[in-house]
């Protein structure tokens, strides 16, 4: 499997643990999860950074 495919499969598994209403996390919890998804996705280079930035303030 693509190194890309793996990093965006991770930060979705990420996103639906900490964000769809199964279970209610801190906001606090929530944005440091935000920050480690968005930077997964930065350093494994699934977007660039600009793109990153943007979905992070979009999310957050």
């Amino acid at each position: 499997m693509d190194k890309k495919v793996v990093v965006g499969l991770l930060s979705l598994i990420l996103y639906v643990v900490f964000f769809l209403p199964l279970m209610h996390w801190d906001n606090k919890v929530q944005a440091v999860v935000t920050l480690v998804i968005i930077q997964m996705l930065w350093i494994g280079r699934v977007f660039p950074l600009a793109f990153s930035s943007i979905c992070c303030v979009l999310s957050l």
